[in-house]
Parts: structure tokens; C-alpha cells; sequence
């Protein structure tokens, strides 16, 4: 009796360890051992979403409204393989709840604006369980209306709940109204965009599919009547259209809202513009940069669109001057220009002080000076001043300090015929001379 015992502890000793061991082991492996092999979607199914989309040829950002279709994981299993070759076997739906956050699907849509889930395609789907992946195929098709079944009835599957309109797209139309008159009113085209039809056949059966895709394939006019008058184009608020297909009709409403275009994203075109897609419309227009201010370092920044557009401005210059020469610099920014001679323009002679104001023409530095060769003080350089000059150089004159600088026509410190001969040049107009020794007043 206490070996049948023992025997039967140890037994259930051993169901717990594996048990506990089995539940605290991770997979090893992970596979899809079930998948639908063909998704079937109707056009209803279809979610509509917009996006901005970079054009590569015209390099420009444009809107692109396209329709996507959610992935089905119905029909979908996975089998899990732990370290000791054991399996488990998953729905979708049960790993979702088991394995909570842990369990992923990732790349789920493959999708961009140019392909969304095209139909007769076949995509990859990858999911995860922390570190392991598995991945299959889905083969997509939807359902379009059937030419060769009689059509017993249609009805509005799904439609826009809100139109917004835009002033600018209205066209002016005439009618009359009620006293028989002529007016002039506002007329908005009406889409049929996102408009989908529920087709039922003879045999019960449903299909869904645009107005636009039923008239095609049948051939016969779907006609949307959007119950426009001359009176109240539109009304803003709800407005009721009615859609026929032979002697089939269906009714259903939108709501309206008319109002100007809206801009949110700017982007730099270059020439001084910016180029905007309308949030309501999608249409594109371009508008000249405007506001900010330039600098003569910095070009004046768009207030609506951010970037730098024009031309900068001049530099608004001072100049740092003395004696020597002069320099420019800037109220704005950090020019820093070279040290320039200053360029004299003589003033009227003053003979009683024998000086005249000597002013540079780019920095209006002044100063009062004497002309250079004028030896006898008369603001004029002449015959006798040369000939002053040309004895003073061979010692039949004597000249003071200030004599000596002003006979040193030349400026080459050294007093010769060279002065002399310059000198007389000046005075018969074969030269000009416009140089001076400062002096006080």
C-alpha cells in the first residue's frame, strides 16, 4: 500500500514539473500552417485616405487620394515548436489574446499611394512573436457588378457624409425662379467621389461597386440628380441627391459647406515663391513670398512659408578714418574692408592764409593744406615757381623746411630738375598735380 502511494505522488510530482515546464518555456519556432489563400474584397470595403506624395519629375509635393483594403487574418493558424520538439497550434485571433503585446504584424500593408492592394496580386504579410517571424502570401481580388445578371435593385452603400465646396469653383449660371424672372446664381459642380452603390441582383445575391464602374460595365447611365435650384444653390447644411439606373432609384443625403480654399504646407519653389496644395480641394497654386526683412549678411525670410527668398540688402557703410586713408565698415554685420588712401578734392584758395580745404570724395575726410610746388604761396603753380625750384636744387636758393617739402613735386625726397620740370608741366596744363603739405589754420 505505501509503494502504491509513493508511486502515485511521484507520478503527480512529475505532471506538475512538466506541466510548470512546459508553461514557462518559450517557442523555439513559429509557423503559418493555415492561411486564406485568396482575400476577396468588395470596392465597399475600401478605406479612402490622403497623403502627400513627392512628385521625382516635377519635384514638387502633391496630394494623392487613394482606397487600401484591410487585411483579413480569418481562415489564419499558427503553429508554435518548443525546445522539445513539442507543438501548439493558434489561431490568429487566440495568439492576439494569449500572447498580447508580444505577438505583431509587421510590414501588415505593403501599401503606397501608387499600389494599394491591387487586386489579382499577391502579397507578403510578416508576423512576429518577439524574436521570431513567420511570413505568407495573400492573393487580393474584389468584386465588381456581374453584366450578365439582371439587376433588381440599388441602393447607396457608402457615401460622403460632408461635400465642401469652394467659392472659387463655382461658375455663374441663369435660370429662373418662381415669379418666372432671370437671375444669376452660384452653381458648385457636384462629385460622386467615394460614392458606392449596393447592386442586389434577381437571385439575391450583392455586389458593390462606383456608379461610374456600373455604367461601364453594363453600359447603361447611372444618373445622379443632386436637386440643384436657382434659388439656393447648394444650401449649405444638408441637401438630398437622388441616383438612377434605368428604373432603379436611390436617395441619400449630404452635408455642404462652401467656403474658401485652406493652406497649411508651404513649400519653397524658388524665384521668390511658394507653391501650396488646397486641404479641401487639392488643387496647387503659388504665391509670391512675402514679409521679413533683409540684411546685407541674411535674406529676408518668408513669413508663410519659412524660407529664405530675395536679394540682401547693401551694406550700410561708415568709414573709420584719419590721416592716412580710410576704411569701410558696416552698421549691419561684420565688414571689416581695407585701409584706403583717401582720394582730395581741392576747395577755393585762400590767399591771405595761403591754404584751401582739401575733402577726400569717398570719406569726406578734410584738411587744410598747401598745394605742392606753389613756392610762393599764390595757390597757383607756375613758370616762377619752377624756376624757384630748379635753382633751389642746384644751391642758388635757400629754402626753409616748408619750402623744401612743398618743391618736392615728385614725392621722392629728393629735390632735383625732376620738380622743377613737373612743375612747369603743371603750370602750361600738360600735367595735373593735386597733392598738398597739411597746414594749421
Amino acid at each position: 500500500m505505501k509503494k502504491l502511494i509513493f508511486a502515485f505522488v511521484t507520478l503527480v510530482l512529475l505532471l506538475v514539473c512538466a506541466v510548470s515546464a512546459s508553461a514557462s518555456e518559450a517557442p523555439v519556432k513559429m509557423e503559418i500552417t493555415a492561411r486564406p489563400e485568396k482575400l476577396i474584397y468588395s470596392v465597399a470595403d475600401a478605406v479612402f485616405r490622403t497623403e502627400s506624395v513627392w512628385n521625382e519629375q516635377t519635384e514638387t509635393v502633391s496630394k494623392v487620394t487613394y482606397s487600401y483594403y484591410p487585411i483579413d487574418f480569418g481562415g489564419l493558424e499558427i503553429t508554435f515548436t518548443y525546445a522539445d520538439d513539442s507543438t501548439k497550434v493558434f489561431s490568429f485571433d487566440e495568439n492576439m489574446s494569449l500572447a498580447g503585446s508580444e505577438f505583431t504584424v509587421l510590414n501588415k500593408t505593403v501599401q503606397n499611394a501608387q499600389n494599394q492592394w491591387m487586386t489579382e496580386k499577391q502579397y507578403n504579410v510578416m508576423l512576429a512573436f518577439g524574436e521570431l517571424t513567420a511570413q505568407y502570401q495573400v492573393f487580393v481580388t474584389t468584386q465588381l457588378p456581374d453584366a450578365d445578371k439582371t439587376i433588381s435593385d440599388i441602393s447607396i452603400a457608402e457615401y460622403p457624409a460632408k461635400r465642401i465646396y469652394l467659392d472659387a469653383e463655382a461658375f455663374a449660371a441663369t435660370g429662373f425662379n418662381e415669379n418666372g424672372e432671370s437671375v444669376e446664381y452660384k452653381a458648385y459642380p457636384f462629385t460622386a467621389e467615394g460614392l458606392i452603390l449596393q447592386v442586389t441582383y434577381a437571385d439575391g445575391s450583392v455586389q458593390f461597386c462606383s456608379p461610374a464602374v456600373l455604367s461601364a460595365l453594363t453600359g447603361k447611365e447611372v444618373l445622379i440628380n443632386d436637386k440643384q435650384t436657382v434659388a439656393s444653390e447648394w444650401t449649405l447644411g444638408e441637401n438630398q441627391v437622388n441616383i438612377s439606373f434605368g428604373e432603379l432609384s436611390a436617395r441619400f443625403s449630404v452635408y455642404v459647406d462652401v467656403q474658401g480654399h485652406k493652406f497649411e504646407d508651404y513649400f519653397y519653389i524658388g524665384n521668390n515663391m511658394h507653391e501650396a496644395d488646397c486641404d479641401y480641394c487639392g488643387q496647387s497654386f503659388r504665391f509670391d513670398c512675402e514679409g521679413g526683412a533683409a540684411t546685407c549678411a541674411e535674406q529676408a525670410v518668408c513669413t508663410i512659408c519659412e524660407s529664405p527668398y530675395g536679394e540682401t540688402l547693401p551694406h550700410e557703410v561708415y568709414y573709420v578714418k584719419d590721416a592716412d586713408g580710410h576704411a569701410e565698415r558696416c552698421n549691419n554685420c561684420d565688414l571689416d574692408g581695407a585701409a584706403e588712401p583717401h582720394e582730395f578734392t581741392a576747395g577755393e584758395y585762400d590767399k591771405e592764409n595761403k591754404h584751401a580745404l582739401y575733402t577726400c570724395s569717398v570719406c569726406a575726410y578734410s584738411v587744410y593744406g598747401q598745394p605742392k610746388g606753389d613756392i610762393d604761396g599764390d595757390g597757383k603753380l607756375t613758370a616762377g615757381d619752377a624756376r624757384f625750384i630748379l635753382r633751389a636744387s642746384v644751391g642758388l636758393e635757400t629754402l626753409t623746411p616748408q619750402q623744401t617739402a612743398l618743391a618736392d613735386a615728385d614725392d621722392d625726397g629728393i629735390l632735383d630738375a625732376g620738380d622743377a620740370r613737373l612743375v612747369l608741366r603743371v603750370s602750361v596744363g600738360l600735367e595735373t598735380l593735386n597733392t598738398f603739405i597739411p597746414v594749421t589754420e
